[in-house]
């Protein structure tokens, strides 16, 4: 059995990002934390929460708004876990995020409402605040329990940055996940080859067709309606395209975390991908190609309002926060666009804003309107980084100009 120092005990519906914050915290601070990110629902009660209460000594309870409000139902699953701890005797520790605790309802058992209003909460705090609180309560609740720790590395002290951290590990989890379900299903499809022509096509299509379905609905809110005839490699690319949108206006406009990729670009046209320099940024295109080749047969096949941001919009969404900012390590080659090259993303999660390749735009040229407004430093001149302009032909390729895409709805 694996061993805990703390169990925390939470309600998904307002409870979930606290209880995310506080595990982030408290391991960062050298505690071993059982968190269950899965949505927990009443039903037979899993030997996986038992265990992990069972083995750990402290049952931290998240007092969030409303937290307390299933507890009169027997069936209700943080009830469980609190009546498990008692009866186990563990030391409890109850939490009031940001105030939220509203106290327990009626009908909820006297046994519960003894064990838990019994110890003073702990006032925990998740912005600027973030690691005073955090370390107060050790001090005063942990140490007694489970001794003295020490951080091993970066500990977060401000509500904000744990939040941007966690948000990155969860993407990091979803493409995770993404990939071994990509590699299932390829395996699944090599298997089925051997079962003949006729069985595997039949399989194949149903397959196709499911990922389509099943794209649609993840994709509801850009209003994706895919064409059927797509093949398998062009709904995955279409899927990646989508799945690394970063939304920068609410519901209107959203913004592709890296450039357009060689990939990219020849998956949707159906060409051969060699595996050498595949995630490298396109480029030696002109303005016009990239309309006619990509983005107009790609809001074909999709339905999306897919294009390349105008001026403004580059502007917009180059703009640096105080704790994101764009960093871009100086290199003399072009790397490949997938956001794992060391730069540090922006505040809309976008990479290489500043390097790379600079960027078309829609925009004509203020100055020469028979030019469109290139945006963003290259890897050959980084010296103004992300406020770097200049103005190009429609019919100019060059190796030092690609493109990123953005998806507009109810855009005026």
């Amino acid at each position: 059995m694996e061993h805990y120092d703390i169990f925390i005990s939470y309600r998904k519906e307002g409870g979930r990002q606290y209880a995310r914050i506080l595990q982030l915290a408290l391991m960062q601070r050298g505690y071993r934390v059982f968190l269950d990110y899965d949505e927990l629902t009443d039903g037979i009660f899993s030997e996986k929460i038992r265990a992990a209460i069972t083995a750990a000594p402290v049952f931290m309870l998240v007092l969030s708004r409303g937290a307390m409000a299933r507890c009169v139902n027997a069936d209700d699953w943080v009830r469980r876990e609190i009546t498990l701890a008692v009866e186990q005797g563990k030391h409890i520790v109850p939490v009031n995020p940001d105030g939220e605790a509203d106290g327990f309802p009626e009908g909820m058992p006297d046994y519960l409402r003894d064990a838990i209003g019994s110890h003073q909460y702990s006032d925990i705090h998740f912005g600027q605040t973030l690691g005073v609180t955090i370390d107060l309560m050790i001090k005063n609740r942990l140490e007694k329990t489970l001794g003295k720790r020490s951080a091993d590395g970066h500990v977060d002290t401000d509500g904000e940055a744990a939040k941007a951290l966690l948000l990155k590990e969860e993407a990091a989890r979803r493409r995770a996940k993404r990939y071994r379900v990509m590699v299932a299903v390829a395996l699944i499809a090599v298997v089925l080859a051997t079962c003949g022509y006729v069985a595997y096509r039949y399989i194949d299509n149903m397959e196709i067709a499911e990922m389509r379905s099943d794209m649609e609905k993840r994709y509801k809110d850009f209003g994706l309606y895919l064409n059927t005839d797509l093949s398998r490699e062009q709904l995955l690319t279409i899927d990646k395209i989508l799945y690394n949108m970063s939304e920068v206006k609410a519901d209107t406009l959203w913004v592709s975390q890296t450039e357009t990729t060689v990939e990219e670009w020849n998956r949707m046209q159906s060409s051969e991908v060699s595996a050498q320099g595949s995630e490298l940024p396109i480029t030696e295109v002109s303005h016009g190609e990239i309309y006619i080749n990509y983005i107009l047969p790609l809001q074909d096949m999709t339905n999306v309002m897919f294009d390349l941001p105008t001026e403004e919009e580059w502007i917009l969404f180059s703009l640096q926060s105080a704790v994101d900012t764009v960093h871009c390590p100086l290199q003399t080659v072009l790397h490949p666009a997938d956001g794992l090259q060391g730069e540090v993303p922006n505040a809309y999660d976008l990479y290489d804003l500043g390097g790379n390749v600079s960027e078309w735009t829609n925009s004509p040229s203020a100055d020469d309107e028979e030019s469109y407004v290139v945006c963003g430093g290259n890897y050959k001149d980084m010296s103004e980084g992300a406020a770097a302009r200049q103005n190009v032909k429609p019919d100019h390729k060059d190796a030092t100009i690609g493109f990123r895409l953005v998806i507009r709805k109810n855009y005026e």
